[in-house]
């Protein structure tokens, strides 16, 4: 079921729109504008020591390694491809080894471009589309913006 399919069938009026389903955004904006809900968005706050980095295409992160339930051991790194601080674009790369109970290894690449934004740059959009922001948080678990970095960008915003 895809998430107009989903939203179709649901009754409810707050949305929240991870930074992985973006290109759902327009959708939930439109509903949470039909509804008088509200609009959570989060985005991942840009790192400025990590932009001022040069570009150098090694594999880096931190994840630990995790277990499926079937016995593979995944281990996520990233790696930026290429940089455009004009655009606020990056190449990214996501890259997984899978490690089979049998000792065989396997490694995929998930690349795509992403765009970065900033959190006024988001205020100013919001408020350009009608909505005014309720509140601004650093992480799910009610953290103020700023009390973590670089933390999550996450708006509660509603239709006015």
């Amino acid at each position: 079921m895809d998430t107009e399919q989903y939203a179709a069938t649901a009754e409810f009026y707050d949305y929240v729109v991870p930074y992985q389903a973006r290109q759902d955004v327009a959708f939930f904006v439109e509903a949470a504008q039909a509804s008088g809900g509200r609009f959570i968005l989060d985005l991942f706050n840009p790192s400025l020591p990590s932009l001022a980095r040069e570009v150098t295409g090694e594999e880096q992160g931190d994840e630990p390694e995790f277990t499926m339930p079937d016995g593979r051991r995944v281990l996520r790194r990233n790696r930026i491809v290429a940089r455009d601080v004009f655009k606020q674009y990056q190449d990214i790369e996501l890259i997984y080894t899978v490690t089979h109970p049998d000792g065989r290894t396997e490694r995929f690449v998930h690349a795509f471009p992403m765009r970065y934004l900033f959190r006024y740059e988001v205020e100013h959009l919001l408020a350009r589309c009608g909505f005014e922001v309720e509140a601004l948080y650093a992480d799910y678990d009610g953290s103020p913006y700023g009390s973590k970095y670089p933390g999550e960008l996450i708006f509660v915003a509603r239709k006015i």
